[in-house]
């Protein structure tokens, strides 16, 4: 009987566990704009990276099999929006069996809300070898002085 039980609760888990990553998988759309405009069919989200030098802000998206005139990228209010459409050409009429589809195609979307960090709206955009890399100067930091006032 304990090893039944065991089973089962092993059983559970493991339906919850997959139960738990669908609803973050969907949960991840939520901060989409096309999402809340009603729009949010077949999206998908690509992964990026953010960093920062001494001198620079980096934003860094995997975009394999992205050409650079299926993508657009927005700035405003201190949010990047990348949006663009992958095509994975597989001709279905000679595939037999799928045993993985993982690799996302079709419309995408990434919004970026980048960190409180003084940029120059003048980025550098390239993309090589799949990674959208978006390369913003920093603006030197606005020294805030103390000074002492005297009431007359």
């Amino acid at each position: 009987m304990t090893f039944y039980k065991d089973e089962k609760f092993i059983k559970d888990i493991r339906y919850l566990e997959d139960e738990i990553y669908k609803l973050l998988k969907n949960f991840s759309h939520l901060t989409s704009p096309l999402h809340y405009q009603g729009l949010q069919s077949n999206f998908w989200s690509p992964d990026a990276d953010i960093y920062e030098t001494e001198h620079l802000l980096v934003v860094v998206v995997d975009l394999s099999g992205v050409s650079k005139d299926d993508v657009e990228i927005t700035y405003y209010d201190n949010k990047i929006r990348i949006s663009g459409f992958r095509n994975i050409v597989v001709n279905p009429d000679k595939v037999n069996t799928y045993y993985k589809i993982e690799i996302n195609s079709g419309q995408f979307e990434k919004l970026i809300i980048l960190p409180d960090v003084p940029i120059k709206v003048e980025p550098k955009v390239s993309l090589t070898q799949g990674l959208l890399k978006i390369v913003f100067p920093k603006e030197e930091e606005k020294i805030i002085k103390k000074v002492k006032i005297d009431i007359e």
